[in-house]
């Protein structure tokens, strides 16, 4: 008799059954980047004619830090490349600006995807444009240079332009935030009013429960009454600001020597639906945002997501 008979040619005759190997499947993801938000800087112009009254100086704002989002897949294996920009020093010029965030595919690779920095509030110079523009800065000393008073332009889809000041206002112009354009100066009842920071982005919207902003901008310096933060709830009148904020500094008044304040860094957030972590990098959370369920990847300095 065959073999087959007995169904020795098959190996099904035994339940031996080929094992099948799925295919690694990519992560579809989509990421919040915020840049460093922009610092404060108020030099001093020394005292009147008759050495018997001090000019004060008022800055504006620190514009605040870019907030973008995106979309992309990454394949099992992969990794993205995250740099987190740093918050604008209490510096004139340059060192003022907050950097840029961005994320890359290679270690030390050219960004892909870029929130920019905030500009510096007060500033003579071209740093005070950014994401969001700084405020302006004034001053009763009557050599006071007219380029500080210009507020910063910030850039379309990432914040918004700072507001400027005059030199009789006595007050600094609020920095630009995501949600709207810093205010100008005024002269109230009991002296310069500053300038109110332009509004905040709130991560309701992407990654928490709970209201935090970020990429608000810093409120100006004024004689009678100071200007508000962007971020109204959480720090109206916070000098420099909170680390992974984004946020713009407040201006500072000075009236002996320069003073200055900082911007707050920048933060990256990565989310994709679900409620099981299929990558590693950040810190992890679970959270429902407007009815979907997400996994939630924060990351508050520079690192990488790895899809596992």
């Amino acid at each position: 008799m065959s073999p087959t008979a007995f169904g020795l040619g098959s190996s099904r005759a035994f339940g031996i059954a080929k094992a099948t190997i799925l295919p690694a499947v990519p992560l579809n993801w989509e990421m919040l980047l915020v840049g460093g938000g922009g610092g404060s800087y108020a030099p001093w112009y020394g005292t009147a004619s008759d050495d018997n009254y001090i000019w004060p100086t008022y800055s504006g704002g620190g514009g605040g830090g870019g907030v973008r989002t995106t979309s992309g897949t990454t394949a099992n294996g992969s990794s993205l490349y995250l740099t987190i920009g740093a918050g604008g020093a209490g510096a004139d010029n340059s060192a003022g600006k907050g950097s840029s965030t961005y994320y890359a595919l290679s270690s030390g690779g050219a960004a892909v995807f870029t929130s920019l920095g905030g500009g510096s509030g007060g500033s003579s110079g071209t740093d005070k444009n950014g994401s969001s523009g700084g405020g302006g800065t004034s001053s009763r000393s009557l050599g006071f240079p007219t380029a500080r008073l210009t507020a910063g332009t910030g850039t379309a889809g990432q914040g918004n332009n700072g507001g400027g000041a005059n030199i009789l206002d006595y007050g600094g112009g609020g920095g630009g935030g995501y949600g709207g354009a810093g205010t100008t100066t005024s002269v109230g009842p009991f002296g310069g009013t500053g300038g109110n920071g332009g509004a905040a982005y709130n991560l309701t919207s992407f990654s928490t429960t709970s209201d935090s902003y970020v990429g608000w901008g810093g409120g100006g310096a004024g004689e009678g009454t100071t200007g508000v933060n962007g971020d109204p709830t959480n720090n109206p009148f916070t000098t420099n600001a909170p680390a992974n904020s984004g946020g713009g500094a407040h201006g500072v008044t000075t009236n002996f020597s320069a003073s200055s304040s900082s911007g707050g860094s920048g933060i990256v957030v990565i989310r994709y639906p679900g409620t099981v972590a299929k990558a590693t990098g950040g810190t992890i959370t679970y959270v429902t945002v407007g009815g979907t369920a997400y996994v939630i990847h924060t990351f508050t300095g520079s690192n990488t997501f790895t899809v596992s």
